[in-house]
């Protein structure tokens, strides 16, 4: 049996509840109506839930996101990196860093924040298979259902405000200034990192390593402090003609 239909994001915590209550067990399917090519799938058993197929690799940027490494270790971790072309991970598990356990932690935070991201989404189809077959565990966290719930909740209000400042039309950001203030958390430091005056906030996010969800939350507070700011129209035009330029050379 399924069940399908279509939600806004802020529906989507009465579904997970409504499946955890009544026991329901299968495979939750999640795309979003806005751009068909986001879909996530997950199975659900009660009161708890883990991916179906989609288990994301976590960046180092998250630890710094979880609280548990410094921008200036996460900074070194990638020069390190890049120098050797190799992965930030060996570096910091080599330096004393990474353990197993926060490995867990760090790929725990990965799945949480994969299913968190689901309620950015903003409008939603779903289908829930009822009595699918459960895909073998092999190690992927699970979740509890009323953790996830009440997480999205509390991040609600943080996320309209983000988006009230940022508002549809994302910008291209630039610094205003080299050095970041002192008073800017790690997580801040990472996406101002990011402001180079050619990237909008999904690209700032993508060279930050950091989910969409704190990305924004920085980014409006970067720009309530005016430490960075929307790159003019008529200067887009100008880059976009430049770059045109380049790509042609």
């Amino acid at each position: 049996m399924a069940l399908k239909g279509d939600l806004i994001a802020a529906e989507l915590g009465n579904l997970l509840q409504m499946t955890a209550m009544s026991r329901r067990r299968g495979v939750l399917t999640v795309q979003d109506r806005g751009n068909p090519t986001l879909r996530r799938r997950f199975y659900v058993e009660g009161d708890r839930i883990r991916p179906a197929d989609h288990v994301p690799q976590p960046s180092p940027a998250l630890l710094v996101a979880i609280g548990r490494l410094g921008y200036e270790d996460h900074c070194t971790a990638r020069r390190h990196a890049a120098g050797f072309n190799g992965d930030p991970t060996g570096y910091l598990r080599a330096k004393g860093d990474l353990d197993d356990a926060l490995e867990h932690e760090w790929r725990f935070a990965a799945v949480r924040e994969d299913l968190l991201e689901v309620f950015l989404w903003r409008e939603l189809r779903f289908a829930l298979e009822e009595n699918s077959a459960a895909p073998a565990s092999d190690g992927r966290p699970e979740l509890k259902l009323d953790e996830v719930v009440m997480e999205a909740a509390r991040r609600q209000d943080e996320q309209e405000r983000a988006a009230a400042i940022l508002g549809d039309a994302r910008p291209i950001l630039r610094r205003t200034c080299e050095k970041p203030p002192e008073s800017l958390t790690d997580v801040q430091r990472l996406v101002f990192d990011e402001c180079d005056g050619v990237r909008g906030v999904r690209e700032i996010g993508l060279g930050a390593g950091l989910p969409r969800f704190y990305v924004e939350s920085a980014v409006a507070d970067l720009l309530t402090e005016g430490v960075v700011e929307a790159v003019p129209t008529e200067e887009l035009c100008e880059l976009g003609d430049r770059l045109s330029a380049e790509k042609r050379s």
